[in-house]
């Protein structure tokens, strides 16, 4: 199962993100097919999602299904 955002590419740790139009940055991918012991639990508990940290109001926001998501945007890979 590859997450994706509404606008169809795959989430990958380390993107740049606009959530309701505040940018943060994906802190990890809990991907139901690549269990590690970071991500076991939000697996575990909703079947996986996106971790989406460094936003100014919220902090840190989970959010299990990115792809039906319309304020949740991808903006950029982020560099190196």
């Amino acid at each position: 199962m590859t997450l994706k955002y509404h606008s169809g590419e795959e989430a990958m740790k380390g993107d740049h993100v606009l959530l309701g139009g505040e940018p943060g940055r994906i802190e990890f991918v809990a991907d139901p097919h690549i269990r590690t012991p970071d991500t076991l639990w939000y697996i575990e508990k909703f079947g996986g999602g996106i971790m989406i940290s460094q936003l100014k109001l919220l902090g840190s926001v989970f959010i299990d299904n990115p792809e039906s998501d319309k304020d949740l945007e991808f903006v950029g890979r982020a560099s190196g």
